[in-house]
């Protein structure tokens, strides 16, 4: 293995600040478990530390003993959140750095959204923009002369070749279910007007995944998505893998995941939805709709689909009395079957319409309860609920998933805690 050597880290100790959680980080880094395990060595993270350590550093030069900044540089879980946010940039970059699986798979034209689901304060988006920043700055001539040298790299040298991927990324999303009055995101606004950055971190709060609604919206966003999910806790493993699927390879060709606590044991299983193609799921939602209308009753006006009046009622209708009439008519609404243009009793339906459920596998929670290690047969399963149907097989794209296990600094062999035992898993939680 080759090694680089790590960022210089002199601590002045007058300095009262020379000890916020920030710089022990950074310090930290250099005898990290990433660095010095057998297993994690594999990988290589030696270059990655190091230039995360850079990053570290200029931070703490820069805003460290800013009270608005204490949240973010200051908090004591820091030093495991930078190793997590490792882990998931080591991934990326290896899949970025692929290009002759990008060229074949997207427009060259195309920017990559990388999505941060359930980020918290956003260790890992931060990174990933100052270590773009890296790559992006040294190309400006302009920016050289203005700025902190430990943001700039050098055009030739084996740390830009191996960041240089970054640069295929055009945004970052952070998404989580805080509110801007209980989490402290100062520093991600901070970031944005950074001179030092040219990629915007763009937060969703207030977000719950599971709602039908947010997944519209992130289908919405304009090209390809790498969802990263670090520590997502119970149901969110499952909705992240659920995301992945009904996107489509097309539209999500990279997520990287870290599981975290266990679903409750109330539920024998937890679904993971698969793809669906734009006909089962017009012909779901239709069916649904009308189960909809049919349950609502008069509570709903057929017309206009408001609930705050009924169809009579409805403001959209002509003054003329015949046409009202006819419309009425037309928007008779069947509380059976949940159908326009007819009533009960013409109705030729014995019942309401039963809804169809989208496609989706279980992951089955007894499984995981019975097996010698629930946590690894929970990840197991997790892994096998990934589709490998590829909606990009025309591509002839191959598509790639594994597990794998990174070892860390609290990760002991516990692994074996009984699922049913307050659901408590006891170990620090890295399987990816």
């Amino acid at each position: 293995m080759t090694t680089t050597p790590h960022a210089n880290i002199n601590v002045d100790c007058n300095d009262k600040h020379a000890y916020w959680h920030v710089r022990r980080a950074a310090e930290s880094l250099s005898g990290s478990m990433l660095l010095q395990n057998e297993v994690n060595r594999k990988d290589d993270y030696t270059l990655l530390v190091s230039l995360v350590q850079e990053v570290l550093l200029s931070w703490h030069d820069r805003w460290s003993g800013q009270s608005k900044w204490q949240s973010f540089l200051n908090k004591s879980s820091l030093l495991h959140e930078v190793e997590e946010s490792i882990v998931a940039l080591h991934n990326l970059l290896s899949w970025l750095g692929d290009f002759e699986y990008l060229s074949s798979a997207y427009d060259d034209g195309d920017e990559i959204v990388v999505v941060d689901l359930c980020s918290g304060k956003g260790v890992f988006s931060m990174l990933l923009a100052y270590l773009q920043a890296k790559v992006v700055a040294s190309s400006n001539e302009n920016f050289k002369t203005a700025s902190d040298n430990q943001i700039i790299v050098d055009d030739n040298s084996s740390q830009y070749k191996y960041l240089a991927p970054l640069r295929k990324i055009g945004k970052c999303i952070m998404i989580d279910r805080m509110t801007r009055r209980k989490c402290n995101w100062h520093h991600i606004d901070e970031a944005n007007d950074d001179y030092c950055t040219r990629m915007h971190i763009e937060l969703w709060s207030e977000c719950n995944v599971h709602d039908e609604n947010f997944l519209s919206r992130l289908q919405n966003v304009p090209g390809q998505l790498a969802i990263v999910g670090i520590h997502l806790c119970r149901t969110l493993s499952p909705r992240c893998l659920s995301i992945g699927n009904t996107f489509g390879y097309s539209k999500v060709p990279f997520l990287c995941l870290a599981p975290c606590c266990l679903p409750r044991i109330g539920s024998n299983q937890v679904q993971v939805l698969l793809y669906e193609t734009e006909s089962d799921q017009s012909m779901r939602l239709k069916v649904r709709n009308q189960r909809n209308r049919a349950l609502q009753k008069k509570k709903t006006c057929s017309i206009c689909l408001e609930r705050s009046h009924g169809t009579k009622y409805c403001p959209s209708l002509p003054d003329d009395p015949d046409e009202k009439k006819s419309i009425l008519y037309k928007y008779r609404a069947c509380w059976r079957c949940g159908m326009f243009g007819h009533d009960v009793a013409e109705c030729t339906e014995a019942r309401m319409p039963s809804l169809i459920d989208p496609p989706s596998v279980p992951i089955d929670l007894a499984q995981v309860d019975e097996a010698e290690s629930p946590f690894d047969n929970y990840c197991q399963q997790l892994l096998e609920s990934i589709q490998s149907t590829s909606q990009l097989e025309s591509k002839n794209i191959c598509i790639r998933k594994n597990l794998r296990v990174v070892l860390l600094e609290g990760n002991k062999n516990d692994h074996d805690t009984p699922y049913s035992d307050n659901n408590k898993i006891g170990q620090r939680k890295c399987t990816w």
